[in-house]
């Protein structure tokens, strides 16, 4: 998560991979798939609850008003 040019918007990047030597059977490729749903839908909480943070610059201003 990279803060961007404009200040309401975020960019968030994510990878997931899973090595394949000899195949996948179906029972592999679902929980494969239902981990990385899993832990897309953990990142993207952890992202809302972030955004709902003071950034550095929000709390260093506010350090400066109380000081």
């Amino acid at each position: 998560m990279r803060e961007t040019a404009r200040p309401n918007r975020i960019t968030v990047v994510g990878e997931n991979a899973y090595p394949l030597p000899g195949g996948i059977h179906s029972e592999a490729l679902a929980n494969f798939v239902d981990c990385t749903v899993e832990y897309a839908t953990d990142l993207f909480d952890k992202i809302a609850e972030a955004i709902s943070l003071p950034s550095a610059q929000a709390l260093e201003e506010w350090l400066d008003r109380t000081g």
